[in-house]
Protein backbone atom coordinates (compact mmCIF):
# COMPACT_ATOMS: atom_id res chain seq x y z
CA UNK A 1 0.00 0.00 0.00
CA UNK A 2 1.06 3.55 -0.67
CA UNK A 3 2.70 5.86 2.13
CA UNK A 4 0.04 7.71 4.73
CA UNK A 5 -1.28 11.33 3.68
CA UNK A 6 -0.16 10.61 0.08
CA UNK A 7 -3.06 11.75 -2.38
CA UNK A 8 -3.98 8.52 -4.18
CA UNK A 9 -6.08 8.40 -7.79
CA UNK A 10 -8.47 5.76 -8.82
CA UNK A 11 -6.55 3.55 -10.86
CA UNK A 12 -6.60 3.99 -14.83
CA UNK A 13 -8.39 0.65 -15.49
CA UNK A 14 -11.23 2.15 -13.58
CA UNK A 15 -11.62 4.21 -16.65
CA UNK A 16 -11.66 0.99 -19.03
CA UNK A 17 -14.09 -0.71 -16.80
CA UNK A 18 -16.34 2.27 -16.95
CA UNK A 19 -15.95 2.53 -21.02
CA UNK A 20 -16.48 -1.47 -21.30
CA UNK A 21 -19.47 -1.04 -19.58
CA UNK A 22 -21.16 1.41 -21.34
CA UNK A 23 -20.05 -0.21 -25.06
CA UNK A 24 -21.51 -3.43 -23.30
CA UNK A 25 -25.03 -1.56 -23.06
CA UNK A 26 -24.97 -0.08 -26.48
CA UNK A 27 -24.33 -3.92 -27.80
CA UNK A 28 -27.04 -4.96 -25.93
CA UNK A 29 -29.80 -2.28 -26.93
CA UNK A 30 -28.40 -2.12 -30.74
CA UNK A 31 -29.83 -6.13 -30.88
CA UNK A 32 -33.17 -5.05 -31.06
CA UNK A 33 -32.17 -3.06 -33.96
CA UNK A 34 -30.58 -5.77 -35.93
CA UNK A 35 -31.65 -5.00 -38.94
CA UNK A 36 -30.14 -3.30 -41.84
CA UNK A 37 -29.62 -0.12 -39.31
CA UNK A 38 -26.99 -2.11 -36.97
CA UNK A 39 -23.82 -0.46 -37.78
CA UNK A 40 -25.85 3.10 -38.30
CA UNK A 41 -26.90 2.70 -34.65
CA UNK A 42 -23.53 1.84 -33.20
CA UNK A 43 -21.77 4.53 -35.08
CA UNK A 44 -24.55 7.21 -33.88
CA UNK A 45 -24.92 5.74 -30.61
CA UNK A 46 -20.77 6.20 -30.50
CA UNK A 47 -21.35 9.91 -31.16
CA UNK A 48 -23.60 10.78 -28.61
CA UNK A 49 -23.53 8.38 -25.99
CA UNK A 50 -19.86 7.19 -25.64
CA UNK A 51 -17.85 9.65 -26.72
CA UNK A 52 -19.64 12.05 -24.01
CA UNK A 53 -19.78 9.58 -21.59
CA UNK A 54 -15.89 9.00 -22.20
CA UNK A 55 -15.31 12.84 -21.28
CA UNK A 56 -17.48 12.70 -18.53
CA UNK A 57 -15.52 9.58 -17.07
CA UNK A 58 -12.32 11.24 -17.65
CA UNK A 59 -13.18 14.18 -15.93
CA UNK A 60 -14.62 12.19 -13.57
CA UNK A 61 -11.59 10.22 -13.01
CA UNK A 62 -8.91 13.34 -12.83
CA UNK A 63 -11.29 14.59 -9.91
CA UNK A 64 -11.17 12.07 -7.53
CA UNK A 65 -8.53 12.25 -4.70
CA UNK A 66 -8.36 10.36 -1.96
CA UNK A 67 -5.97 10.14 1.17
CA UNK A 68 -5.65 8.55 4.32
CA UNK A 69 -3.76 8.71 7.38
CA UNK A 70 -3.68 6.75 10.89
CA UNK A 71 -7.10 7.95 12.32
CA UNK A 72 -8.94 9.36 8.94
CA UNK A 73 -9.73 9.10 5.05
CA UNK A 74 -10.17 11.79 3.33
CA UNK A 75 -12.29 11.61 0.11
CA UNK A 76 -12.73 15.13 -2.83
CA UNK A 77 -14.40 15.09 -6.22
CA UNK A 78 -16.21 17.13 -8.25
CA UNK A 79 -16.35 18.59 -11.59
CA UNK A 80 -17.45 21.99 -11.04
CA UNK A 81 -18.16 21.54 -7.49
CA UNK A 82 -15.92 20.43 -5.83
CA UNK A 83 -16.97 18.63 -2.75
CA UNK A 84 -14.95 16.49 0.07
CA UNK A 85 -15.81 14.28 2.62
CA UNK A 86 -13.98 12.90 5.92
CA UNK A 87 -14.44 9.74 8.10
CA UNK A 88 -12.65 9.20 10.89
CA UNK A 89 -11.95 4.93 11.55
CA UNK A 90 -13.68 4.86 14.80
CA UNK A 91 -16.67 6.32 13.53
CA UNK A 92 -16.93 3.51 10.88
CA UNK A 93 -19.14 1.34 11.28
CA UNK A 94 -18.64 -1.22 8.60
CA UNK A 95 -16.36 -1.62 4.99
CA UNK A 96 -17.59 -3.61 2.07
CA UNK A 97 -15.69 -4.55 -0.89
CA UNK A 98 -17.65 -5.83 -4.15
CA UNK A 99 -16.29 -6.84 -7.41
CA UNK A 100 -18.75 -7.81 -9.86
CA UNK A 101 -18.07 -10.38 -13.01
CA UNK A 102 -16.94 -7.51 -14.86
CA UNK A 103 -14.91 -5.56 -12.27
CA UNK A 104 -12.91 -8.88 -11.83
CA UNK A 105 -12.39 -8.71 -15.00
CA UNK A 106 -10.34 -5.51 -14.65
CA UNK A 107 -8.68 -6.85 -11.22
CA UNK A 108 -11.14 -3.41 -9.90
CA UNK A 109 -12.84 -3.60 -5.99
CA UNK A 110 -15.40 -1.05 -4.91
CA UNK A 111 -15.04 -0.13 -1.25
CA UNK A 112 -17.72 1.04 0.23
CA UNK A 113 -17.02 2.82 3.59
CA UNK A 114 -20.45 2.76 5.93
CA UNK A 115 -20.81 5.15 9.29
CA UNK A 116 -23.98 5.86 11.18
CA UNK A 117 -24.31 9.15 9.48
CA UNK A 118 -27.77 10.15 8.71
CA UNK A 119 -25.57 11.81 5.84
CA UNK A 120 -26.20 8.53 3.95
CA UNK A 121 -29.90 8.24 3.64
CA UNK A 122 -31.77 10.09 1.26
CA UNK A 123 -35.60 10.50 0.83
CA UNK A 124 -37.34 10.78 -2.17
CA UNK A 125 -40.77 9.56 -3.68
CA UNK A 126 -39.74 5.83 -3.89
CA UNK A 127 -39.30 5.45 0.14
CA UNK A 128 -35.80 5.82 1.48
CA UNK A 129 -32.58 4.92 -0.64
CA UNK A 130 -28.82 4.53 1.83
CA UNK A 131 -25.63 4.95 0.06
CA UNK A 132 -22.28 4.74 1.47
CA UNK A 133 -20.69 7.89 2.93
CA UNK A 134 -17.60 7.29 0.96
CA UNK A 135 -16.89 4.89 -2.25
CA UNK A 136 -13.80 4.21 -3.85
CA UNK A 137 -12.55 2.03 -6.73
CA UNK A 138 -9.12 0.33 -6.37
CA UNK A 139 -7.13 -2.86 -7.52
CA UNK A 140 -8.70 -5.65 -5.86
CA UNK A 141 -5.46 -6.00 -3.67
CA UNK A 142 -5.06 -2.79 -2.06
CA UNK A 143 -9.02 -2.52 -1.78
CA UNK A 144 -8.18 -5.29 0.70
CA UNK A 145 -5.20 -3.83 2.27
CA UNK A 146 -7.21 -0.78 2.82
CA UNK A 147 -9.98 -2.48 4.93
CA UNK A 148 -7.88 -4.16 6.86
CA UNK A 149 -6.00 -1.18 7.70
CA UNK A 150 -9.05 0.82 8.59
CA UNK A 151 -10.18 -2.38 10.96
CA UNK A 152 -6.74 -2.19 12.74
Amino acid sequence: MQKKNEELMYPTKFVWYKLVKIFLLVLLVSLFFWDDDWLGFILLSSFFIIIPYFLYIYLHYVNIVFSFDNNKIIKRWGIITKKSSIIHFDKIQNIDLKSGLLMRVFNLSSINIWTASQSQMFVNKKGVIIKPEISLFLDSFEAEELRVFMID
